[in-house]
């Protein structure tokens, strides 16, 4: 099995330094439903990081952190993104 490296990040980064990270591959959360209001959340730095992930010729992962809720509308609001 091929051993693939990469990051997970999200705004819990701050404004994260895309130059500085060498994996080839980020995963990055674009939305989120809240635990406490379980509102659909969009991830304040999810733009910033996938334009810096393409910029340095990365290649951008993109997931939605599901909160239990209804997966249709966790899904919908994910496409919405």
């Amino acid at each position: 099995m091929a051993d693939i490296r990469f990051h997970d990040i999200s705004y819990a980064q701050g404004l994260y330094d895309m130059d500085a990270d060498p994996n080839p591959i980020i995963f990055m959360r674009m939305s989120y439903f809240g635990y406490g209001d379980k509102k659909g959340h969009y991830d304040d730095q999810a733009a910033r990081n996938y334009q810096n992930a393409v910029r340095t010729g990365k290649l951008p992962g993109l997931y939605h952190f599901a909160g239990g809720g209804d997966p249709r509308t966790e899904a919908e609001f994910f496409v919405g993104a």
